[in-house]
């Protein structure tokens, strides 16, 4: 198990070295402007536009180093020795194995996401409702790698996140207000990962909950305090 939870540990270093990605703030339209405020609106407007620009390859670029970072930790996990280790332990290790490979292939998408939006952003010039629909995504995606996409108490919220914003694009694309299909294909491509990956989180918290149990009952002498729940 210390194996187990240094890859885990080691991952959650090697994401966690990363500077956090801000997206921009909006400017905000002035209510009944001059014609001095239209304009400082307007070239604020055009600059948040290029700033989104930016935004969107940062996190291209994000998301490609973390589903890497995960799949190189899913390989780790695979080349563990399973001789001679509980076979709930080999269970839990499997479980979390596919988790990581879930994690890699849901970057996979965002990342490809990110490539859409500031492709189509680039040819309108001119944010709207949707980037602030992928912003929740993008945010939400990061937030929950760094949270370690763990359950409890306040990582709640960031693992939700994600999850919430991701449904929340797709509910509002396929009605037909997507910009263009392959956006709306791409965001309920990820969402559909997502959903599984949900799923499988759960599964993976509670067998990791109940092999520290049944270890603490079984070696009550030993130091159990590594099994701490997390992704």
């Amino acid at each position: 198990m210390q194996a187990y939870q240094g890859v885990s540990s080691d991952l959650s270093n090697r994401i966690r070295a990363f500077p956090r990605i801000l997206a921009p703030s909006q400017p905000v339209p002035p209510a009944d402007p001059t014609p001095q405020e239209r304009r400082v609106f307007d070239v604020a407007s055009r600059n948040y536009v290029t700033l989104m620009i930016e935004y969107y390859g940062e996190v291209m670029g994000r998301s490609q180093n973390l589903s890497k970072f995960y799949g190189q930790a899913q390989s780790r996990l695979a080349s563990l020795s399973t001789s001679g280790v509980e076979p709930d332990a080999v269970k839990l290790v499997s479980l979390r194995e596919e988790t990581m490979g879930q994690q890699s292939d849901l970057f996979i998408e965002i990342g490809s996401l990110a490539d859409l939006a500031r492709t189509a952003l680039v040819g309108r010039q001119d944010s709207n409702s949707l980037d602030e629909l992928l912003t929740g995504v993008f945010d939400g995606a990061i937030a929950a790698a760094y949270a370690g996409f763990a359950r409890g108490g306040e990582k709640d919220a960031e693992i939700g996140g994600i999850f919430g914003a991701l449904r929340g694009a797709n509910d509002v694309m396929s009605k037909g207000h997507a910009e263009n299909d392959a956006l709306a294909d791409k965001v309920a491509l990820a969402a559909a990962v997502a959903t599984q990956l949900q799923r499988d989180i759960v599964e993976c918290q509670t067998e990791h909950s109940r092999l520290a149990t049944s270890l603490e009952a079984k070696y009550p002498d030993l130091d159990w305090s590594m099994m701490v729940p997390g992704l």
